[in-house]
């Protein structure tokens, strides 16, 4: 392949992350055929770099710009490739969410035919398959191009991200309102934390610790009811995947320093990234959370709740 420039100009400042090593990648910045390098970094937290701070990168935005070009941070996103001639962004990602919405269309239409409508959990189930639907979408769509830099698929990426995070606090928060107890405190205590969270600007480490609440949570108040479903186990071992994918992340960000690796390289990858893991740990909460007190175990989501039985076995 023919190279046009050994380096596109760089206008960072010099104390800025820099190069890591000397393996360089061919790339296209602004028509032109270039050899960027594969990796960069520092970026932080400081005083390695200032760019990434202590709480993290803000969700949805693992990426840099370095040398006119895209880089992910610490492994984070599968390698990007073309399926059927359309660029897929992270299709690893984007396949685990597409098979969490089959199971959640499954699990409904099950209920409904067998059951009846009364048997499904209108509050929450169409809610998660319209996360898990808009989840595949933000995995489709590229946060870059080299025409528009950050700004490729801005709109789709912004309408995906908003409806697949605010259909996944709507199940997280009708859960919570379901616990009860004096003055719904499950559901004010979450309801503080995530104002608390959001207001402080906690970033990927303050969405760990919403996670975190809402899981146990759910798992608590599922393992409390007089007949508990085998679900509740999938729940708990969902949120520790979810922990070794995003809470790993921030781990070895914070305290290894935040790099960033050329984001179309085809070497050097993480056998699992982080978001793989994330998502699959997501699946696995969102999909077998099932609460509804008041309600004898098994005439909701009664697929989950067809083996339940008493607390630990839970009808294992």
């Amino acid at each position: 392949m023919k190279i046009d420039a050994e380096m596109p100009e760089v206008t960072k400042d010099a104390a800025g992350p820099q190069p890591v090593g000397t393996k360089t990648e061919t790339t296209i910045v602004k028509g032109q055929t270039v050899q960027v390098p594969e990796e960069t970094g520092p970026w932080g937290p400081p005083p390695k770099g200032t760019v990434v701070p202590f709480w993290g990168p803000p969700v949805g935005h693992y990426s840099e710009e370095y040398a006119g070009t895209c880089y992910d941070l610490n492994n984070h996103y599968s390698m990007p490739r073309t399926i059927g001639g359309l660029f897929v962004r992270s299709p690893v990602e984007g396949g685990i969410n597409l098979l969490a919405s089959v199971i959640m269309i499954g699990m409904m239409l099950y209920e409904l035919v067998t059951y009846g409508h009364k048997s499904v959990d209108w509050w929450t189930a169409p809610f998660k398959l319209i996360h898990f639907v808009f989840h595949i979408g933000i995995h489709i769509f590229a946060n870059w191009s080299d025409a528009d830099g950050f700004d490729a698929n801005k709109t789709q990426r912004a309408i995906c991200g908003a409806t697949f995070g605010i259909a996944r606090y709507i199940v997280l928060f009708v859960y919570a309102w379901r616990m009860g107890g004096p003055y719904h405190l499950w559901f004010i205590a979450q309801a503080v934390l995530f104002v608390v969270l959001q207001l402080g600007k906690t970033e990927i480490l303050g969405e760990v610790i919403k996670t975190t609440y809402c899981t146990v949570a759910i798992v608590v108040a599922m393992l409390s009811e007089d007949k508990c479903s085998w679900a509740a186990y999938a729940v708990a071992l969902g949120l520790v995947i979810q922990l070794a994918g995003t809470g790993t992340f921030w781990v070895t960000g914070n305290f290894g320093g935040w790099y960033a690796k050329f984001w179309l390289r085809e070497d050097d990858r993480q056998l699992v990234p982080y978001h793989v893991l994330s998502d699959i740990g997501n699946l696995l909460i969102l999909v077998c959370a099932t609460y509804r007190p008041g309600l004898a175990p098994g005439t909701v989501d009664k697929l989950l709740w067809t083996s339940s039985g008493s607390f630990p076995s839970c009808g294992l």
